[in-house]
């Protein structure tokens, strides 16, 4: 095997045999409203609920995010959060929020934009009573 020098994998794959082509590992679409809430809403604490209460038991593995909300042209102001929570045998989303807009924002992006059928057993979206 050639060993590898400065001008990098492309002279390195040229060696070998093989044309090195780049290709966008991205496609050029925008996230949507729920890919933006995933990559960027993320708070640094969890939020002690009936949600995290429920799903959440010393030795459980799993996965427990709180959320924020994202801020809309009607809601200024964040308000409420929301819980993506995983374990072995299920993932599922908790909504925590005074009003409807960020469950209906979430059904609409799972089953509406995803195609995700309305009587899924994991991933549900769940309401939350308030802490």
């Amino acid at each position: 095997m050639p060993a590898v020098s400065d001008s990098g994998a492309g002279r390195l794959l040229r060696l070998e045999g093989f044309a090195y082509r780049h290709e966008s590992v991205r496609s050029p679409r925008p996230f949507s409203r729920l890919e933006k809430l995933l990559a960027a809403g993320q708070l640094a604490t969890r939020i002690d609920d009936a949600f995290y209460r429920e799903r959440r038991a010393p030795g459980r593995s799993g996965i427990y995010v709180n959320y924020a909300p994202p801020v809309t042209a009607r809601r200024r102001q964040a308000s409420g959060h929301l819980a993506l929570a995983t374990d072995p045998t299920r993932a599922d989303i908790g909504v925590c929020a005074p009003d409807d807009d960020l469950h209906a924002l979430l059904v609409d992006e799972l089953e509406v934009k995803l195609g995700l059928p309305a009587d899924r057993r994991s991933l549900r979206v769940l309401r939350v009573p308030a802490p």
